[in-house]
C-alpha cells in the first residue's frame, strides 16, 4: 500500500513506522508521534490503536486522527480509502 501511495502521490509526505525503526515501539509512543507531528495515523491495528486514540481524545490530548484500513481490504481499495481521506 505504501508503494502504491508513493507511486500515485510522489509528493505525499509519509512517515512509515518501520522506516523510522519504531516497529516494536509501544502504541502510545506511535500515537504521540502522530499527534506531535500533526499526522493522521493509518493502521491495520483494530485491536488497540483505535481505542488508545479515543483515550487520548477523551483526555483532551491532541489526536489528528486514525484511519483504520482492514487487513482483508485489497491493496487497491486500501489506497482508495487513504486517498478519500486526503
Amino acid at each position: 500500500m505504501v508503494d502504491g501511495l508513493r507511486s500515485r502521490h510522489p509528493h505525499l509526505d509519509l512517515l512509515i513506522i518501520d522506516e523510522l525503526g519504531l516497529r516494536s515501539a509501544p502504541d502510545e509512543a506511535v500515537l504521540s508521534l502522530a499527534a506531535d507531528s500533526d499526522r493522521v495515523l493509518v493502521t491495520h491495528d483494530a485491536n488497540t490503536l483505535v481505542g488508545l486514540a479515543w483515550d487520548r481524545v477523551r483526555r483532551g490530548e491532541a489526536m489528528p486522527g486514525v484511519l483504520l484500513v482492514p487487513w482483508l481490504l485489497s491493496v487497491g481499495r486500501g489506497i482508495e480509502a487513504v486517498e478519500s481521506a486526503m
